[in-house]
């Protein structure tokens, strides 16, 4: 891999379950439950055939995020809490290790909290570019803020703004400026 994009990055699960049903009233954790638990019974079949302790009821009646993922993320994974499975699936522990150009694009009035964001990490990493879309009235809380003007998608602007940085990741490389290329000199 030569390059890489993350869009819309929890970072922090146990942080970002628990922001999910405050921050939007309960009202976006019970639609992405909802969703969940539609893919589960159109695939419920693969689970019963496995042995593994999975809750297919507590998991088919799920009504939020944190729900579902206890009954079958938790076991799929092999933890024994939905605790110790949300620390090791969280990413913001694996920043500093990044070696390759990353891209992070993340709205700071998103379903995530924007505490979760290991902002002095990301900033200290050379491999990472942090992006933020951030509400008109916060834009001076986030270093390297890139914002299409006038944009009211929730998505529009990161499209175009991925594209070009692969492109520069791109143009980097067939020049010989790619950071991979000189890693080990």
């Amino acid at each position: 891999m030569v390059a890489a994009i993350d869009i819309s990055n929890p970072f922090d699960y146990e942080q970002s379950s628990m922001h999910l049903g405050a921050q939007h009233g309960e009202k976006l954790d019970r639609m992405m439950a909802k969703g969940l638990v539609s893919i589960l019974e159109a695939n419920k079949v693969l689970f019963m055939r496995e042995n593994k302790g999975f809750d297919l009821r507590k998991a088919s009646t799920s009504s939020t995020v944190r729900e579902f993922d206890a009954a079958i993320l938790r076991v799929t994974y092999g933890f024994n809490t939905l605790e110790e499975f949300y620390t090791a699936a969280g990413s913001a522990r694996y920043i500093s290790t990044v070696q390759v150009p990353l891209l992070f694009i993340q709205r700071e009035d998103d379903s995530k909290p924007v505490t979760s964001i290991p902002r002095l990490v990301l900033e200290k990493n050379p491999y990472i570019t942090a992006l933020a879309q951030i509400p008109v009235v916060n834009l001076s809380s986030f270093k390297g803020v890139v914002r299409e003007p006038g944009s009211t998608s929730r998505h529009d602007w990161s499209y175009n703004v991925a594209f070009e940085w692969l492109a520069a990741v791109k143009v980097a490389l067939l020049k010989g400026q790619h950071p991979l290329l000189h890693r080990h000199s």
